[in-house]
């Protein structure tokens, strides 16, 4: 049997769950596009705040802005780096000494990491629900509402999340794939 006819068997064996890591892929993909969208808010905003200041104008909000879209940045962006394998993880190097147990290493890596990500959603909607019921605001002039920096980390980590579990899916299936830099290919599967 080729290897051509084989990956058609499994694609065809695993259609359901292939699809589904390519739509959770697709989200953490669309979720990159808005952290890149907060980072250029995020330097608009430091760039006004530096001009409004030598102009000796009262540049309070552009802080609240700036750490808003820092906020997105960073949470939103950490669902697209575990997306694209942009970050560091602890079983790496253990994964690639060990041979025979390799599957189940993996699997045990990806459920630790499953599991905290799934209580660190749960602590992060809470926070959100909190700013959220409590009307909590900035200081500033303007008194931005605080849930609005808060809802990026559900939605990041949520992110995140999705495509960790993408990824599991995959190499589940298939344990020789890696899905870093060429995931943009089986958005297509």
């Amino acid at each position: 049997m080729t290897a051509d006819s084989e990956a058609m068997m499994t694609q065809k064996k695993h259609k359901f769950l292939i699809d589904l890591s390519a739509l959770l892929f697709r989200i953490s993909d669309v979720l990159g596009h808005i952290a890149a969208a907060a980072l250029i808010v995020l330097t608009i905003a430091l760039t006004l705040g530096v001009g409004l200041r030598l102009f000796r104008v009262d540049s309070s909000w552009t802080y609240n802005i700036g750490l808003f879209s820092l906020m997105w940045v960073a949470f939103i962006g950490a669902s697209y780096c575990a997306l694209r394998d942009f970050h560091v993880t602890a079983g790496i190097s253990i994964e690639h000494f060990i041979h025979r147990g390799h599957r189940v290493i993996v699997a045990l890596r990806y459920v630790v990491l499953l599991v905290f990500l799934a209580v660190f959603l749960f602590s992060a909607w809470n926070k959100f629900l909190e700013t959220l019921l409590t009307h909590q605001r900035t200081v500033d002039s303007l008194r931005w509402e605080l849930w609005i920096a808060q809802i990026s980390a559900p939605i990041g980590i949520g992110g995140w999340l999705l495509a960790d579990l993408g990824k599991f899916i995959r190499k589940m299936i298939d344990p020789e794939e890696s899905y870093g830099e060429e995931v943009q290919e089986d958005f297509s599967v």
